[in-house]
């Protein structure tokens, strides 16, 4: 049985099929298309390995900071707010840094960095001065190499704490519950299945919400279909 669809519901089926593909299609490729690159030097057999941005010198615009591997220093770049950035200015630390994130930990309102020291078992925090430079280093103990570490408050007690993926076979995860003052607890530390190398935080119930708002748009318009294609059938 050929089924021939009348010109009026064709229209109207075609046209919601073209919403959809507007509605996600679209989406997609606005969040895939991108200027083109505009390179920024940070020095030579500096090797940038890790990145992380906030607002470092208080002036309302994004800023970066850059974790070097080769030369054991970090990096910061401090934001325009439209697009760009000034000149690197480098901060020697001799961290060797392998992973890199920011929060405001001693809770100041300026923005501050904690950072993956390789070859060691520190976790090393360096508070923001809120002018686009950095106090001294504090160390924080774990039981073996970080290789990874992200920060938010896992407690519930407004104030950052921070997780670390640990290496050399340690097969587990560290917590550092935060202070509030820039310091940090002794670490917890949670088995996991594999050697875990990287670690990142999302909100998750964000994205189920999302992901159900776009299943229900598809079933929305299946359902239609499906009347429509029933009701010429009968």
């Amino acid at each position: 049985m050929e089924l021939i669809l009348p010109e009026k519901k064709f229209e109207e089926m075609k046209n919601i099929l073209l919403l959809l593909s507007l509605v996600f299609f679209n989406r997609v490729n606005a969040q895939l298309c991108f200027s083109p690159a505009a390179n920024y030097t940070i020095g030579v057999n500096t090797y940038p390995l890790r990145i992380v941005n906030a607002d470092f010198n208080s002036d309302g615009n994004v800023d970066l900071v850059i974790g070097n591997q080769g030369s054991g220093n970090l990096s910061i770049l401090l934001g325009t707010g439209s697009g760009s950035f000034g000149s690197a200015t480098n901060f020697a630390t001799n961290i060797y840094p392998v992973s890199i994130t920011g929060a405001d930990f001693n809770i100041d309102g300026k923005a501050d960095l904690a950072v993956c020291q390789n070859g060691s078992f520190n976790v090393c925090i360096l508070l923001g001065t809120g002018t686009g430079s950095f106090g001294s280093i504090t160390n924080f103990t774990v039981v073996t190499t970080p290789n990874s570490i992200t920060s938010d408050d896992f407690n519930g007690d407004g104030k950052p704490d921070l997780v670390v993926t640990l290496g050399a076979g340690a097969d587990s995860i560290a917590i550092l519950l935060g202070a509030g003052t820039g310091s940090f607890g002794g670490a917890s530390y949670f088995a996991v299945d594999t050697l875990p190398n990287s670690v990142v935080m999302r909100i998750l119930m964000g994205m189920e919400k999302k992901i159900w708002l776009h299943l229900t748009l598809f079933q929305m318009i299946y359902q239609y279909c499906l009347e429509q294609a029933q009701e010429i059938l009968v």
